[in-house]
């Protein structure tokens, strides 16, 4: 199942950012803004998120390991609803 498109081209979309540094502060900064959020697109989270110097890298980062979900059913792209992952944030808030 994992070969059907476009979940196939999202998988090696954000593991290319499995690698990619994140540092406490930008993990912060994501978890305090995605407790106030429901759900934002792709973009929005960027513009609210400039100030705070969080790039696509990182929210992509963060989708990979699984702090932030998204439907891999569809092509990732800018207005690509993004939320935070409740198990990820209850794992997040236990180890806090």
């Amino acid at each position: 199942m994992i070969r059907v498109q476009p979940q196939l081209n999202n998988l090696k979309l954000i593991y290319k950012y499995a690698g990619e540094p994140l540092s406490i502060n930008n993990a912060l900064d994501c978890y305090q803004y995605f407790q106030r959020q429901v759900s934002t697109s792709i973009k929005t989270a960027l513009l609210d998120l400039a100030p705070k110097q969080i790039s696509i890298n990182i929210l992509l980062k963060l989708i990979f390991l699984g702090f932030l979900k998204t439907d891999l059913k569809q092509p990732i792209s800018s207005n690509s609803p993004i939320y935070i992952n409740q198990k990820a944030l209850s794992l997040l808030e236990f180890s806090i």
